[in-house]
């Protein structure tokens, strides 16, 4: 059965109804209680739709009953707490961290909480890590080029923003990086 709400769940957001899709995951939450598959959409899919108390709320739930995905949580926690709770966020990604030392995704989001705790040194060490694991990541070329500019390497900063927004796809921070590239124009 959860393979099922899972699969009726993304037809329902391909459908562009993610309200339904919460629906159909609530509810199997309530009747499969627990079902660490479904709580895991569920909290992805809040994530994605922006719903970050919800989206924390399921994350930390799944934390609780040790799902077996806590990189992703702790790496999704991480970023979360970003705006919010500046500490919870550093536990969040260096746990996530001491798990993929080696996941790009996660060495990101520790350098990105780093530089959010304006500690330069340890969050360059990590953006450039991250940076070298997928350079084509656009979000981690963005994190390296705030830190490049925060760290007073301009011209770095400059060069990687120019190549990253040639590119024409699109990346959550995308307005964000083509705001930089304006102010280090001028």
């Amino acid at each position: 059965p959860s393979l099922l709400i899972l699969q009726a769940s993304r037809a329902s957001l391909r459908a562009g109804q993610p309200k339904k899709a919460i629906t159909l995951l609530t509810d199997a939450l309530t009747i499969n209680e627990p079902n660490t598959d479904i709580r895991l959409a569920l909290a992805t899919l809040y994530h994605r739709l922006g719903q970050s108390t919800l989206a924390i709320a399921e994350y930390e739930r799944l934390l609780d009953e040790s799902s077996g995905s806590e990189v992703q949580i702790h790496n999704n926690l991480a970023y979360l707490y970003l705006d919010t709770d500046l500490q919870k966020a550093l536990k969040h990604a260096k746990s996530a961290y001491q798990l993929a030392p080696e996941d790009a995704a996660v060495v990101d989001t520790y350098g990105w909480v780093l530089l959010s705790h304006n500690k330069l040194n340890h969050a360059s060490e990590l953006l450039h890590k991250a940076h070298r694991l997928n350079p084509k990541d656009q979000e981690i070329s963005y994190h390296l080029a705030v830190l490049l500019q925060r760290n007073g390497k301009k011209s770095e900063a400059k060069a990687l923003l120019t190549k990253l927004l040639s590119n024409p796809g699109s990346f959550s921070s995308r307005t964000q990086a083509e705001q930089l590239l304006t102010q280090l124009d001028s």
